[in-house]
């Protein structure tokens, strides 16, 4: 029978999958198998609802590929959080 596989590899796989790490990278990066990757992110899966775990990766994902940084996302969020404001105004 093989060693469990403690928590805090759980935590990475589950971490790199949201990142959108393929299912190869994410076992070699952690030294475990494929198998065990995709029993980690179905059990988390199966936890949070198959609706949200996908939205939350797009969500982590869409940076990535936007090629942006998190504090480039952070200024552009409070940046249409301000442009929000001042067109409520206006139309008020």
């Amino acid at each position: 029978m093989p060693a469990a596989i403690s928590g805090m590899i759980k935590s990475r796989v589950t971490i790199q999958w949201l990142q959108g790490l393929s299912r190869d990278d994410i076992a070699h990066n952690n030294n475990i198998s494929t198998g065990a990757v995709s029993n980690i992110i179905n059990e988390w899966t199966n936890a949070l609802g198959k609706y949200d775990v996908d939205a939350l990766r797009e969500l982590a994902k869409l940076p990535k590929t936007a090629h942006l940084s998190p504090a480039q996302c952070a200024i552009g969020f409070r940046t249409m959080k301000v442009f929000n404001m001042l067109y409520q105004y206006v139309i008020n």
